[in-house]
């Protein structure tokens, strides 16, 4: 088997930068259309003219707990120093 300057080049980049499949990888096109996309969705405007644009939030992460004990008891242990 031959080793040619391609294989080394496309060995090299899988090691640097990481292996990532070829369907996963957007265009620059493609991502701007997707950022468009999202942009357009999450933007509205308001009877005054202003405009709103909604958080970008993560969907479908896990439910994250509540601090809500530790936090009273971070406060009055505060309040009593």
């Amino acid at each position: 088997m031959a080793v040619t300057d391609s294989s080394i080049t496309t060995l090299w980049e899988l090691e640097t930068l990481g292996i990532r499949d070829s369907t996963e990888v957007l265009s620059v096109k493609e991502k701007d259309m997707k950022i468009k996309e999202i942009f357009l969705s999450t933007v509205t405007r308001k009877t005054d003219g202003r405009y709103v644009i909604r958080l970008p939030w993560k969907e479908g992460h896990p439910v994250l707990p509540t601090n809500r004990n530790i936090a009273i008891k971070r406060l009055e242990n505060t309040s009593n120093r």
